[in-house]
């Protein structure tokens, strides 16, 4: 939800077709934004990614690919908010050997993240990279594993910080967040 109230709509995703199909096989469906255009048929169709605001009604016209008959339906695109992932407060260890080194406990921070917004998934990375990537419905790569004793890498440590991009995703759609989070070294 990058602007409020309005969402960027699958309409090509295979849930909403079923939704809209009943599961009925042999069927194509095309969206249109009115019931008119929706009876006429042809080209005038919405785009896949349709971007609108919430409780918007398009119509949708299901064909029996074997018989040609169609039915028109209105369909009401109900948009799920977007997870906002708080502003995190930095993560702060001493290092007693001077190595720039230090082992942190990320659970608590990302177990507040879950418990604060509920019904997301919360996972933790090295890279922004990693955070933003998706693929085939795969949101995230190289979650960080040792949560409860992660040590920085020092490769990513500049000037005693390193920062770790805390992927903040729905459990319902597909829509997510990234956060900061700060890992301080404090040389003793």
């Amino acid at each position: 939800e990058q602007i409020p109230g309005q969402g960027d709509f699958n309409l090509a995703d295979p849930q909403n077709t079923i939704k809209v199909t009943g599961g009925a096989s042999n069927v194509s469906v095309a969206y249109y934004a009115t019931d008119a255009h929706a009876l006429a048929g042809g080209t005038n169709t919405l785009p896949v990614i349709y971007i609108a605001p919430d409780m918007t009604q398009i119509w949708a016209r299901v064909v029996d690919t074997n018989t040609g008959c169609f039915r028109i339906s209105p369909v009401t695109l109900d948009m799920l908010p977007a997870p906002i992932a708080p502003v995190l407060t930095p993560l702060e260890e001493c290092d007693f050997d001077n190595n720039s080194v230090a082992t942190f406990d990320l659970t608590g921070t990302l177990n507040g993240i879950s418990n604060a917004l509920g019904n997301v998934i919360v996972t933790a990375h090295e890279t922004y990279d990693d955070a933003d990537f998706h693929e085939n419905g795969t949101q995230g790569a190289n979650p960080i594993t040792n949560l409860s004793a992660y040590t920085n890498i020092l490769d990513l440590t500049i000037n005693g910080t390193q920062t770790l991009y805390i992927l903040v995703q729905s459990a319902d759609t597909e829509c997510y967040d990234i956060a900061e989070l700060q890992l301080i070294i404090h040389h003793v």
